[in-house]
């Protein structure tokens, strides 16, 4: 059981650094909040690479995954406070720990004071990403990211 736990924790920590490594610079246009910003830039490099992913080609599905226990399991970078060795091999993008991303299926975290909520449009092929600060009904700022077929 052990020996399996082992491999489990190396067998994510690989994914986790293949995903830092490969990380490509998208820039994206600026919110205007360096927090929002840096959250966006994480979660749209994340749906470039799970649009690579057969069981993934619709905007929804990468959605559903990205914001599922499973898919932030599996996306969350390791954490420097409880990963530490983790932490200091990962070299890509993180989100900032202020904004908590969401789908707009899911209600909001009343811990965060920001949050990133995801929506897919599946006829339009895009994935919308809202920024929205605490206690805010509008977005303060909306990116739209396609999705390749």
């Amino acid at each position: 059981m052990m020996q399996l736990r082992r491999w489990s924790i190396l067998g994510t920590t690989s994914l986790l650094l293949m995903m830092g490594c490969s990380q490509g610079q998208t820039q994206l246009d600026s919110s205007g909040d360096p927090e929002m910003d840096q959250t966006a830039a994480f979660s749209h490099s994340i749906i470039e690479k799970l649009e690579n992913r057969p069981q993934l080609k619709t905007p929804s599905k990468i959605v559903t995954y990205m914001t599922s226990t499973a898919g932030t399991a599996e996306l969350t970078p390791p954490s420097e406070e409880y990963e530490p060795d983790a932490a200091s091999q990962y070299k890509g993008l993180r989100p900032a720990q202020t904004v908590w991303i969401q789908s707009t299926q899911t209600p909001r975290n009343e811990l965060f004071q920001k949050h990133l909520v995801l929506s897919a449009d599946d006829q339009n092929g895009l994935i919308i990403a809202n920024a929205y600060r605490q206690n805010e009904s509008q977005p303060f700022y909306t990116w739209e990211w396609s999705i390749e077929d």
